[in-house]
């Protein structure tokens, strides 16, 4: 529980910058936070079905909706550890969506 109540409180702390991005009709979109709560929940649904490589198939209609959000978000003009780790969750995205 104490590992929840860390991920959330980074959540927050970086709720005020935006990532843009697309919907799956190509309408503009806007993220919040780090993806570490979409990471988060991609890591525990591999170790509910003992796989290791996600297709969007495998993704509760919510998580499959942000996965893809993350997977088209443009992340290219972020610099410093938190643009580091939006580029990791965007490359989880992406590989997991090229799955589909």
């Amino acid at each position: 529980m104490d590992m929840v109540w860390r991920l959330l409180r980074l959540e927050g702390a970086k709720r005020r910058d935006w990532i843009e991005t697309t919907d799956e009709d190509g309408n503009p979109a806007r993220l919040s936070g780090s993806g570490l709560h979409v990471m988060w929940e991609l890591m525990k649904l591999r170790r509910d079905l003992g796989i290791d490589e996600l297709s969007p198939e495998d993704l509760p209609e919510d998580l499959r909706e942000q996965v893809s959000l993350w997977s088209r978000a443009d992340v290219s003009l972020r610099h410093g550890r938190i643009g580091q780790v939006w580029e990791l969750v965007v490359d989880e995205c992406i590989e997991i969506m090229n799955r589909g």
